[in-house]
């Protein structure tokens, strides 16, 4: 093998190309073309295409031997060379010379090509070339960017974090996992890049630094076979204060939903919100509770959570924190409302002894309360004698705000024995 200082092509592309004049594979002869048993030996001449020294290196890739194997398509295969080479990082030119039979002239041999990083194959390409004996045609470009290397078959790989938000000036190490049919895949290599390397350049690491201004960029990681994932980042500036935007000031049935969510922004010294946030969500007074007691800020930097009221009939009210923002707490006021009557209790004058046709000592009183046992005001109950014979004053009453309906008196009967009085909720 002899190496000579000759010119290196290049395609449009970028590939590493290496011609005939470049990287040549000669298969030579004896002088007058023919060797024993009439075989004759021809020369073939190939110009691999690697892929750019730079798009290796993005993957921190290097090619440094080839392997060149020649076969004749018969019914059977035949392997007629096989035969690697190194390949130094300045080479321009490797010129090959083997002694390989042809069966006629011109005759159509295979020639794979294979792109080694020491004994790891990482890529290889094979394309037909027609050979004669004694002639010398124009080399066959053969590309060999078919990728065979560490994790050739992943077919998906998944960059995290997902929606990345990143402050100004900061650094964040994006990762990626890949997977062959679901499964993990533990070797493979990825290169990193951005939809705009002006604004946002990601390193081989994946570790992008984040411009002093509001903007995205999308960050790609691809495999050397063309599998690729991206996610957008977004840059922002810190946030400074907490504001509150929906949901104050409602009113609804204890223990109901609200009808609107808490909502509250975080907003930069721009005006204008900063995603990711951490805001904690907690009921304050009445009892009451939410959906959610953290939530981050979206990317309008907004965060909101379901609440509901408590079981105590009046005012209520749930908090909305962000750690050193001003305006943190935020506090939502509200009224929780009595829910409709579902006991009526007696409360007093009940079970008395008193001398027939005489006023009992202790009107009679009861307590209209809802399924939450809180007190119903302004219901009207209705007082009516069922036994005894007696007689009311004031029978149609009212709840007052206690819940609490009293009958005015309540004369007994003129015979011994017992009274008894029904108290009935008016519809």
């Amino acid at each position: 093998m002899k190496s000579r200082r000759e010119p290196l092509f290049f395609r449009s592309l970028g590939a590493r190309v290496l011609l005939a004049s470049g990287l040549l594979l000669t298969l030579v002869t004896c002088r007058d073309g023919t060797g024993p048993e009439g075989l004759h030996y021809a020369r073939v001449a190939v110009a691999p295409v690697f892929p750019s020294e730079a798009g290796l290196a993005a993957f921190g890739l290097a090619i440094d031997r080839v392997r060149f194997v020649v076969v004749r398509p018969i019914a059977s295969p035949d392997t007629v060379a096989d035969t690697t080479v190194a390949l130094p990082p300045d080479a321009r030119v490797l010129d090959l010379s083997l002694r390989v039979p042809i069966v006629t002239s011109p005759e159509t041999v295979l020639v794979s090509i294979v792109a080694l990083a020491g004994a790891v194959p990482l890529f290889e390409g094979t394309a037909p070339v027609e050979v004669s004996a004694g002639l010398v045609a124009p080399p066959t470009e053969v590309p060999v960017t078919t990728y065979v290397g560490p994790g050739a078959g992943v077919d998906s790989i998944a960059i995290a974090p997902r929606t990345p938000f990143i402050y100004f000036g900061d650094s964040l190490r994006f990762q990626v996992q890949a997977f062959q049919g679901g499964t993990p895949v533990q070797q493979f290599y990825v290169s990193w890049s951005t939809s705009d390397t002006a604004l946002a350049h990601v390193n081989g690491a994946g570790l992008l630094r984040a411009p002093i201004n509001r903007s995205s960029v999308r960050v790609v990681a691809r495999t050397p076979a063309g599998v690729r994932d991206s996610v957008l980042a977004t840059f922002q500036p810190l946030a400074n204060q907490l504001v509150r935007i929906a949901g104050n000031l409602q009113s609804d049935t204890i223990g109901r939903p609200l009808a609107l969510p808490l909502e509250v922004e975080a907003r930069a010294a721009d005006g204008l919100g900063v995603a990711g946030v951490a805001v904690h969500f907690r009921a304050q007074l009445g009892g009451g509770s939410v959906a959610d007691t953290l939530v981050l800020t979206d990317s309008s930097g907004q965060a909101r959570t379901v609440a509901t009221l408590g079981l105590l009939i009046g005012a209520q009210s749930f908090q909305a924190t962000a750690a050193g923002l001003s305006g943190s707490p935020v506090t939502f006021d509200m009224m929780a409302l009595g829910s409709a009557p579902t006991q009526l209790l007696s409360a007093a004058g009940d079970a008395q002894l008193a001398v027939v046709n005489t006023v009992v000592a202790v009107a009679p009183r009861v307590l209209l309360k809802d399924a939450a046992g809180n007190p119903v005001a302004g219901v009207p109950v209705t007082f009516t004698v069922t036994g005894g014979g007696g007689s009311l004053s004031g029978g149609n009453q009212t709840t007052d705000a206690s819940g609490i309906a009293t009958v005015t008196s309540w004369t007994l009967g003129t015979l011994a024995g017992t009274n008894t009085l029904l108290a009935s909720r008016r519809n």
